[in-house]
């Protein structure tokens, strides 16, 4: 679960450092992942935009359910989303109960 801080701009670092991250949380084994962005403001980079559907971060990463209300936040994931799309399982949600219920029905331990 990645909460993002309001105000921050997403750089290609970011993310490595967020992969990294999350395979000490998981001990390597693939999992899912919920992008929050719920009532924040939050930019990214044209390099990370490029970075974050890429092998490195989706190797180990089953499907990614991305939190946001604000009308800026779903379009920015739903652009990402079919700009870049990323080949795993992505769905957008404005609920974090139905993002985990989405997440559980993929991410199966």
């Amino acid at each position: 679960w990645l909460n993002y801080k309001t105000g921050i701009e997403i750089d290609e670092k970011d993310i490595e450092e967020n992969v990294a991250a999350s395979l000490q949380l998981t001990n390597g084994e693939k999992h899912g992942a919920i992008l929050d962005t719920r009532g924040k403001e939050v930019s990214i980079t044209d390099k990370a935009m490029k970075y974050g559907p890429s092998e490195n971060v989706l190797k180990y990463r089953i499907a990614t359910a991305y939190l946001a209300t604000s009308l800026s936040g779903k379009l920015f994931d739903n652009f990402f989303m079919k700009s870049y799309k990323p080949k795993i399982n992505n769905r957008l949600f404005a609920d974090q109960q139905e993002a985990l219920r989405w997440l559980r029905t993929i991410v199966k331990r």
